[in-house]
């Protein structure tokens, strides 16, 4: 006859409470690592596209004034877009306002920057004459400020500003349409 055998507990060995926790955390400041420097691409990308949508909104411009002449043949660039239709807007030759949104569609490009905002524009009257066109020895009478209380400029005489808002969006047009 063989002894009796008593049972005896076994208990299988698992994680603890704090293991896992210790696990959790760890995981989170490799996930936390990774995150940072892709938001951090992604700002990059979105400053670089948006500087080239600036350089060829700059190129646009220029084949504007190009293709564009007054009725004595000289050039003129194009007027702000007033009511967010993508198009100039002018009454007669002259702008309905100095200041407004690209004229994207007249351009053939883009609306907006990386950030999803409205490009700003501005131009200079005396270049935006669609009747007297400018010349190589127009001024343009813009200044381009280095703060909002204009104390130092950063350029004098501009003929045109096309301006991005950046990621902030600070002061963009409402991005409706």
């Amino acid at each position: 006859m063989k002894p009796a055998v008593t049972p005896s507990l076994t208990f299988a060995r698992g994680f603890s409470l704090t293991e896992m926790a210790v696990v959790l955390v760890i995981v989170a400041i490799l996930i936390a690592g990774l995150v940072i420097p892709l938001a951090t691409q992604q700002d990059i990308r979105a400053r670089q596209d948006t500087e080239n949508m600036l350089t060829n909104l700059r190129e646009a411009l220029l084949g504007y004034a190009a293709s564009h002449a007054a009725g004595d043949g000289r050039p003129y660039l194009p007027c702000p877009d007033t009511d967010d239709d993508g198009r100039e807007n002018r009454a007669g030759g002259v702008c309905s306002g100095q200041e407004g949104r690209i004229p994207w569609a007249d351009l053939g490009l883009g609306r907006n920057d990386a950030w999803n905002n409205r490009f700003r524009y501005r131009v200079t009257a005396a270049f935006s004459s669609s009747t007297a066109g400018f010349t190589l020895t127009s001024a343009g009478d813009m200044p381009v400020c280095a703060d909002s209380a204009c104390a130092a400029t950063v350029a004098s005489n501009v003929i045109a500003v096309v301006l991005s808002h950046g990621a902030n969006g600070a002061g963009a047009f409402n991005m409706s349409g």
